[in-house]
């Protein structure tokens, strides 16, 4: 034991010590300044309590007492040789239930002071009766003086063992639910354990009251009918009226409540301590755990309607273990089913593309794509992909049904429509072979439904089929409205179908919103469909704020307007907007004109995938050239007439060449030689612009064409791309 501990463990004996001896004091002293309590019987309550907290608090406790009882006799003027043997006496008194308690739940598995069954209260009402009987005979032997050893014996031991039992009962059951901890001999080794109030201490403890009030108001009655007026035989007489009917009433009561333990009582905490253990057991399932009530037979009897609940928790206990076993595979079985579902969905995911940055770089084609599936996986698809060096094909499809098979269907449906269109002369070529296939081996009887279109990046041409799909929205010179398609029959219904292709033109800026029938057929809370108006409605006011994801969009709005309502469908949406590549622009000589050239250079050199590096130098040779033609190309009485620049790609010789024209005065920079400057003199700048040529630049030519300037520059790209 450290320094520390043995402190703490000294402090709080005193502690017990003080706390025993003041209480005692008190009360002793307290009746002492009582006149009726001191006649020839007098009434001493304080001998209920020196037991009681000698048996909770041990040793300190009984000292305690014991010395406040010694200094009590000594201001009551007790002679001095007496003090110490009656303080031995008290010791004693106090101790003897400590010792006798402990001596008999030696071995029990809660020892510690605690009226949890009719037995632990009836030795208390022994150990106070035996208590009160050793301390009177030691008394007596002692004092030789006495006169009438049974009027002493039965005043003195009257009062101990009424008041140890029926003052110390409930001043002990006081201290167990106080924060003060027991403290047992040095042979209890059990742990103590602060304990709730089980079903079997309540109903004593009803008893013990019940039998309380029944015993006074018997006692207050004899007490009345017998109207004795000394008070010293009225308080001996309540003695004796107590002690008969502590012995007549409480004690059959005790009887009665120890049949009721063992037979409903003890059983009851027994089935509720076992359904503890079995939650316990089922939170930590193993094969092979216990599941039954276990019954200890000692105090205990399981019979009648209780031994049929037993079996009865037995049986449900069983039954429910082997539930909780089956729930437990099946939710096995549906956590793998998940983790298949939710890999097949990442695969079909996959295969559906997302990014569309190089389709806008180089064809100049805005495209945007969701695909919301009602389950873990669909049967809708979409598929955007380049048809050939200046066509990209964008497809939307749905399969008829849901889950597994519907998202397999559509997994081979999506493959064979792809193969077919970049293998095929046209589209409806293309979707007369898709069909034939997939009506080969389609037991199951799905079908899909898909439209497909080919657009012309360069001349804005579209190619289109519809094998039984919902016409797709389109907005064509500013005006949106749904194309006037003829639809074909679904594919893999029927085999033999041929399907044919029809065409439309896109101008610059006109857009095509592809959809299945998840958008248009969702409802809300009122069954009523988002329809094809309302989505109308939407791509409309899409249109007129420019929004830059209008699949999206869409799909936001689907979702808003059936909130609360499950999905019935997927919901799959696929747009694009033709912003061809301008190959030649001009603009006017004006220096404010720069940034519209330098957003030239970026698309030429987006689409050929060129180098921040080369985009930078092709910036600087050009903003040279075009400002050099704003300042000096035009005398200031000419018309000053736009300048153009050209972009070209020939594959063949791996070149990119922009070509420059400008009407102004005839001048080959490429033949500039510097002159002496001087002032008042105007000079027309060039050295700086040719040393930029040469420097980043592969080859520079220069003509004068049709009235024009024009200035052919050329960079290889493949060093453009490094």
């Amino acid at each position: 034991m450290t320094k520390q501990a043995a402190l703490r463990r000294t402090r709080d004996i005193a502690a017990i010590f003080v706390g025993c001896f003041s209480l005692y004091f008190v009360v002793l002293e307290a009746f002492y300044a009582i006149p009726a309590c001191n006649t020839s019987c007098p009434m001493r309550p304080a001998a209920g309590i020196s037991p009681t907290l000698g048996l909770f608090f041990g040793a300190p406790g009984i000292l305690g007492c014991s010395a406040a009882n010694m200094a009590s006799d000594f201001i009551h003027g007790e002679p001095i040789d007496m003090l110490v043997p009656y303080f031995l006496v008290q010791v004693i008194y106090n101790a003897i239930p400590y010792c006798a308690w402990y001596f008999v739940f030696r071995k029990n598995p809660n020892p510690y002071p605690r009226f949890s069954s009719a037995g632990k209260t009836g030795l208390f009402l022994v150990l106070a009766l035996v208590d009160s009987l050793v301390t009177c005979g030691i008394l007596t032997a002692m004092d030789s003086t006495i006169a009438e050893p049974f009027r002493f014996w039965s005043n003195c031991m009257l009062n101990d063992m009424l008041f140890t039992f029926y003052l110390g009962m409930p001043l002990l059951r006081a201290l167990e639910a106080s924060p003060f901890t027991p403290r047992p001999p040095q042979n209890i080794r059990v742990p103590y354990v602060k304990q709730a109030n089980s079903m079997t201490q309540r109903l004593l403890m009803i008893f013990v009251v019940v039998a309380t009030a029944v015993m006074v108001v018997l006692v207050g009655a004899t007490l009345f009918i017998a109207h004795i007026p000394d008070t010293g035989e009225a308080i001996r007489f309540t003695y004796l009226c107590a002690a008969i009917f502590t012995v007549t009433v409480l004690a059959p009561m005790l009887a009665f409540m120890h049949f009721v333990e063992k037979k409903i009582t003890l059983p009851v905490e027994r089935l509720t301590e076992s359904a503890n253990e079995f939650l316990d057991t089922l939170r930590d399932r193993g094969q092979g755990a216990p599941c039954d009530v276990e019954v200890c037979e000692n105090g205990i009897a399981v019979e009648n309607e209780m031994r049929e609940l037993f079996d009865a928790t037995n049986a449900m206990r069983h039954d429910l273990l082997g539930y909780i076993d089956q729930l437990n595979a099946a939710a096995t079985e549906r956590e793998r089913a998940a983790t298949e579902l939710d890999i097949a969905r990442r695969i079909q995911m996959g295969a559906v593309p997302c990014d569309f940055t190089e389709i806008t770089k180089r064809f100049g084609l805005e495209a945007d794509a969701v695909m919301h599936a009602a389950r873990e996986v669909g049967g809708d698809f979409y598929d955007v992909f380049q048809a050939d060096e200046r066509e990209v094909a964008f497809v939307i499809g749905d399969v008829s049904g849901k889950g597994v098979p519907a998202a397999l269907f559509m997994m081979r449906a999506q493959s064979l429509i792809k193969q077919h269109i970049l293998t095929s002369a046209n589209l409806g070529e293309a979707f007369t072979r898709a069909n034939a296939a997939l009506c080969e081996g389609n037991d199951a009887m799905l079908f899909v439904t898909a439209f497909a279109c080919v657009v012309n990046a360069e001349t804005g041409l579209v190619r289109t089929v519809n094998a039984g799909h919902n016409p797709p929205s389109a907005r064509l010179a500013g005006v949106r409205d749904y194309l006037k398609c003829k639809p074909g029959l679904v594919l893999g219904a029927m085999d033999g179908v041929r399907y044919r292709e029809a065409e439309l033109q896109l101008s610059p800026g006109d857009a095509i919103m592809l959809y299945t029938d998840g958008v248009t057929e969702a409802f809300n809370a009122t069954d009523e469909l988002f329809g094809e108006q309302r989505l109308q409605r939407e791509l409309e006011r899409c249109d007129r704020r420019e929004i830059e994801r209008p699949a999206h969009f869409i799909e936001q709005k689907v979702l808003a307007f059936s909130a609360g309502v499950p999905q019935s469908d997927d919901i799959t949406a696929l747009s694009f907007s033709w912003h061809p590549y301008q190959s030649v622009v001009e603009f006017p000589p004006e220096d404010e004109q720069l940034d519209r050239l330098f957003e030239f250079l970026k698309g030429v050199c987006d689409r050929e995938h060129a180098t921040p590096k080369a985009l930078n130098d092709l910036m600087l040779v050009c903003e040279e050239m075009f400002v050099n033609v704003c300042h000096y190309g035009f005398p200031e009485s000419a018309r000053r007439m736009p300048v153009s620049f050209e972009a070209q790609v020939d594959e063949a010789s791996r070149m990119l060449t922009l070509t420059m024209r400008d009407a102004g005065e005839p001048y080959n920079p490429l033949e500039y030689q510097p002159k002496k400057v001087v002032a008042g003199v105007d000079h027309r700048i060039g050295g700086l612009g040719i040393l930029l040529m040469k420097e980043n630049l592969d080859d520079v030519s220069y003509e004068y064409a049709g009235g024009r300037n024009v200035l052919h520059m050329k960079k290889n790209l493949d060093a453009l791309r490094e």
